[in-house]
């Protein structure tokens, strides 16, 4: 078993641009608010975030962005190399505002 990372856990989320569970402006709303958490100290955690277009929401599980995760956790606990860049999530992707309609 690796030894535990001192920072905390690096973590991996990985979004689909055809999810219709989870929306790219939800998935937008929760990077920003994991960013957020980590902004505000208390941990060094590292979250890598990927982005695959024509995902959807249970495509994660079943395609090629398994390959990238089993790489990345064995790149991680320090038994493989680790892979290539995923495609970034795009910044342009913005969370909505949530209407108040009050």
């Amino acid at each position: 078993r690796p030894a535990l990372d001192a920072t905390g856990a690096p973590l991996l989320v990985m979004f689909g641009g055809n999810d219709t569970l989870i929306t790219v402006g939800r998935a937008s709303c929760e990077r920003n608010r994991f960013d957020a958490n980590l902004a505000g100290g208390g941990t060094t955690t590292t979250i890598d975030y990927c982005y695959n277009s024509a995902a959807g929401h249970r495509d994660a599980v079943r395609g090629t962005d398994v390959d990238y995760l089993l790489g990345w956790i064995a790149a991680k606990a320090g038994i493989a190399a680790a892979p290539a860049a995923c495609t970034p999530f795009p910044a342009t992707f913005i969370c909505p505002t949530v209407p108040q309609d009050f």
